[in-house]
């Protein structure tokens, strides 16, 4: 049975953030999105909201939060969320351990799409991004 997941993709001006995984975590020294496993009964847009505060300690509002899609992958469900933090905000981005890095990135700029990125899900929505259309999942 596939897992409930979500990731966030989070706005600062034109740029959105992503992270890089530590070694020793899945998919060590690519580039995702803040986002997890959902617990058990937890909303997804609830998960959203958990797993970026733990990974970027980034406070952000849930009601705020955009629905890009779902990826239904063969081991997990994820719900693509999108949020635009103000544009007088910092950059406050506080790491935990399973991250030993981050981009604030223009999904514009070609050299983004040839990092190493985790999977399917942050390469679809970097791409629709740059696009300037709605990622298709399927």
């Amino acid at each position: 049975m596939a897992k409930p997941c979500a990731v966030l993709v989070i706005w600062w001006g034109q740029r959105v953030l992503i992270l890089l995984r530590a070694e020793g975590s899945p998919s060590p020294n690519t580039f995702c999105f803040p986002g997890g496993h959902s617990d058990n009964g937890e909303l997804s847009k609830n998960t959203a909201f958990r797993e970026t505060l733990e990974e970027t300690g980034l406070l952000t509002f849930p009601d705020r939060y955009k629905h890009l899609g779902t990826a239904l992958l063969k081991h997990a469900d994820i719900d693509v969320f999108q949020y635009k933090l103000p544009e007088e905000a910092h950059d406050f981005v506080r790491l935990s351990y399973e991250h030993s890095g981050y981009l604030w990135v223009d999904p514009q700029d070609a050299w983004v799409h040839e990092l190493p990125l985790t999977g399917r899900v942050i390469r679809t929505v970097l791409a629709s991004l740059r696009d300037g259309t709605t990622p298709s999942f399927a």
